[in-house]
């Protein structure tokens, strides 16, 4: 009995590292609130301060090892169990215009962007990266620089228009978040 008791906990220690995988190995304490399922900043410091967790203090700020949340998650079922059941819920929509995310195996993930340019035609473009946390940081920059390619085509669409005459009649406004604005004269 006290064998296969050994097994479980061995089995939820390495669910808790395959889950916490995207994290680095030292986290602050937002980090903690965050893998913690959402609790308040005040509940955490609590944690950190009373010594369920713990953790080390460096240039005004905590810095708690991965390996003692997951060792403080074995011990205390009743917040593992939050735990598993908040990060299993993640939602599974993206909002429109950030990509999306996919695991394709254990140590790769898939990001990809598919707007459209300035004709009309959808661009498709992906990036791939071992972690989580890498792949967003990834397509962040991907969608960044096909959105600034995107805003630099329409602007030599437009000048070309405007040169042919077309836009004789119209001024041409260029907006902080990168949309073109037509106005009347």
């Amino acid at each position: 009995m006290e064998k296969m008791m050994e097994g479980v906990i061995m089995n939820h220690r390495v669910y808790f590292e395959k889950l916490f995988a995207d994290y680095p190995d030292l986290v602050s304490l937002q980090n903690l609130q965050e893998m913690l399922g959402g609790i308040s900043q005040g509940k955490a410091l609590k944690l950190v301060k009373q010594g369920e967790i713990k953790s080390f203090y460096v240039h005004s700020q905590y810095m708690i090892p991965k390996i003692c949340i997951i060792d403080y998650l074995m011990g205390n079922i009743e917040c593992a169990m939050r735990v598993e059941s908040i990060h299993q819920n993640q939602g599974k929509r993206r909002k429109p215009g950030t990509g999306c995310l996919h695991q394709i195996n254990d140590h790769l993930w898939e990001g990809k962007y598919s707007p459209r340019n300035t004709y009309g035609e959808r661009i498709s473009k992906n990036v791939y990266a071992k972690t989580r946390a890498e792949c967003e940081r990834k397509l962040f920059a991907l969608i960044a620089r096909m959105n600034k390619e995107i805003h630099i085509q329409k602007i030599k669409l437009m000048e070309e228009k405007y040169a042919e005459g077309y836009v004789d009649k119209y001024v041409t406004s260029l907006q902080p978040h990168g949309i073109l604005r037509v106005c009347l004269v």
